[in-house]
């Protein structure tokens, strides 16, 4: 299973916990007896985590075309072999995308917290209203 970490969540940098001090030029460990390894492992945990956040904003860009193509795809189908009297509201077809987008986020917050969808909305909506505007 692939998490996709959100964007502005804290990178999992436990490995630095660990003791091993890492110097910004060049990563290398100064308390530590291979440093070869570490550097490795340091770098790999590095490129692995920034894969991941390139693999959600691909994600992210996938579904907002493929919301948009499909509104309008549907929006023009529904609408082309309907008599005028039958014809709904285009207003009522962006309150459906709307709502139907609001539970897809829902449900990807949900996965990328791990379950803990209230949690992150009281901290990113609830206590900061203006952001979420």
């Amino acid at each position: 299973v692939v998490r996709f970490p959100r964007p502005n969540q804290k990178h999992n940098l436990s490995f630095l916990r660990s003791g091993m001090k890492i110097r910004p030029g060049n990563l290398s460990p100064t308390n530590s007896g291979n440093a070869a390894a570490n550097n490795a492992k340091v770098m790999s945990m590095v490129a692995s985590e920034a894969k991941s956040m390139a693999s959600f904003k691909l994600m992210l860009l996938v579904m907002m075309v493929l919301q948009n193509s499909s509104t309008v795809l549907v929006g023009r189908y529904t609408r082309s072999a309907v008599a005028k009297e039958d014809l709904y509201s285009v207003s009522h077809l962006i309150i459906l995308t709307e709502c139907s987008k609001f539970l897809l986020s829902c449900g990807l917050e949900f996965y990328t917290t791990g379950g803990q969808l209230y949690e992150s909305l009281q901290q990113h909506v609830f206590k900061r209203p203006t952001d979420a505007l």
